[in-house]
């Protein structure tokens, strides 16, 4: 069982069905259902009755739901709590693949050659995991393609470049 997993599950009970939430996750909805599915194949139950136009908690995904809140809450806590025991400082980033055709790279080389010390991690994804992760606390920094800033949740910052106003 896999942190996202229990988080997709989260999301599709917050959201009361599967499209709703793999928008707010920005994934595919087959995707968070193939990640539901492997997550009930694991748990040996179905967590959601799908029989109906809306989705149900099944009894067995109402158990799973209250212990599942308690772990995300755990996990984030976690990761907040320990952030400051890094050996050194780091810095995530996510970027979609085509990032060298945006001449970032040159700015991250510049980057890492500045600032020795920091430990730069960089990963590439495509768009729609992107936000998801950065929600998720997986990276620090994100660079995306301007139609994916729309799906931003509000408390996030975006940086743009003076060709490309801020539109918030």
């Amino acid at each position: 069982m896999e942190i996202r997993q229990v988080q997709y599950a989260l999301a599709v009970v917050e959201a009361g069905n599967f499209s709703t939430a793999a928008e707010d996750l920005y994934i595919s909805q087959s995707s968070l259902s193939k990640q539901i599915i492997a997550l009930e194949q694991e748990l040996g139950f179905q967590l959601f009755d799908r029989s109906k136009r809306k989705i149900a908690l099944t009894p067995a995904g109402s158990a799973f739901v209250i212990h599942a809140q308690a772990i995300d809450d755990a996990y984030r806590a976690m990761m907040a709590d320990l952030r400051e025991y890094k050996a050194k400082p780091s810095l995530a980033i996510v970027a979609i693949p085509v990032i060298a055709q945006y001449g970032i790279t040159s700015y991250i080389a510049e980057f890492r050659s500045k600032h020795p010390d920091i430990d730069l991690a960089l990963e590439e994804r495509e768009a729609s995991t992107i936000l998801p992760a950065l929600d998720n606390h997986q990276f620090d920094l994100a660079f995306v393609r301007d139609n994916y800033l729309e799906r931003c949740p509000r408390r996030s910052r975006l940086v743009r470049t003076p060709e490309h106003p801020p539109g918030y």
